[in-house]
């Protein structure tokens, strides 16, 4: 069936709507590279489309990566369309993950390809992950991905290279941030959204989103999500100057758009696939 669409210190400020002087270029010619990608539990691929009111899903078609174990956990979106999917293994959602590998998914044909990334060499963890445009080269069109680690009591933020398949960590997030998902944008911006999960005792206590300093993991602002369960899936991106949160509370996804300029959450779409993993490249619109 297709579907219709710890503790955060409370002195960090809300997020910061102005976006940065720092000119963009362009060096997106193709408006796909401009949508939002998301991958269901059924293993389908879809397109999220913000742009269209409501917003809407569609289907672009079942993800079949050889060798994989598990299922789609996290994944990022490249400016070329080639989406990076991580996987992992465990019984649900709601329990301890383990992460068996990265793959490169061409977003048009479906075709999957594993990587070298070694997820036994990092211990097997799982991360959210997300492009940040580079703009100290904007001309080249350079941009790094970022993973977010799962960790208690705080994650660590990392870059991983995608063409060595390395993980290389930045630091530890100074603030609670365990469970991240990331999107970045097109002016260098890195956010995270973690969501409200049980996990027996490693369980986090409030869905916020975060703005992340790439360079340093530090904390710059924060915006508390209150009500927002993670349930049996979760997911993050941003797009228009607006933020959309997948998840999945009673079995099926309910996407939530944040408008951090009005401060205000609105249920503008759902799907009765659960939604796993998102991705938007950075190619995105910024308002």
């Amino acid at each position: 069936e297709e579907p219709k669409a710890e503790d955060v210190v409370e002195e960090i400020p809300g997020i910061d709507t102005n976006r940065s002087d720092v000119p963009i270029i362009n060096l997106c010619s193709d408006t796909a590279a401009t949508v939002v990608y998301v991958i269901g539990k059924s293993g389908n691929l879809y397109v999220f489309n913000p742009a269209t009111q409501p917003p809407v899903f569609g289907l672009v078609g079942l993800i079949s990566c050889p060798g994989s174990l598990g299922r789609p956990f996290s994944m990022a979106v490249d400016r070329k369309g080639v989406a990076y999917v991580a996987y992992s293994e465990g019984s649900s959602m709601s329990e301890a993950q383990f992460g068996t590998g990265i793959y490169r998914v061409n977003t048009r044909t479906r075709d999957c390809k594993p990587t070298s990334y070694d997820a036994a060499k990092y211990g097997n963890v799982t991360f959210g992950m997300g492009f940040v445009a580079d703009v100290s080269n904007r001309a080249a069109g350079d941009e790094t991905l970022y993973i977010s680690q799962n960790a208690f009591p705080n994650g660590k933020l990392g870059t991983i290279d995608t063409t060595t398949f390395e993980l290389n960590y930045v630091a530890p997030y100074n603030a609670a941030v365990a469970l991240a998902q990331l999107t970045g944008t097109g002016d260098g911006r890195l956010f995270a959204f973690q969501p409200l999960v049980t996990q027996g005792s490693e369980s986090t206590t409030e869905s916020f989103i975060a703005q992340i300093d790439p360079a340093t993991a530090n904390v710059i602002d924060t915006e508390p999500l209150p009500g927002l369960v993670a349930g049996d899936g979760w997911a993050f991106a941003f797009w228009g100057g607006k933020f959309y949160v997948f998840t999945a509370p009673s079995g099926s996804t309910i996407v939530t758009q944040f408008d951090p300029s009005t401060k205000t959450s609105v249920a503008v779409s759902d799907s009765s696939d659960v939604i796993l993993a998102a991705c938007v490249s950075t190619c995105a619109p910024l308002s």
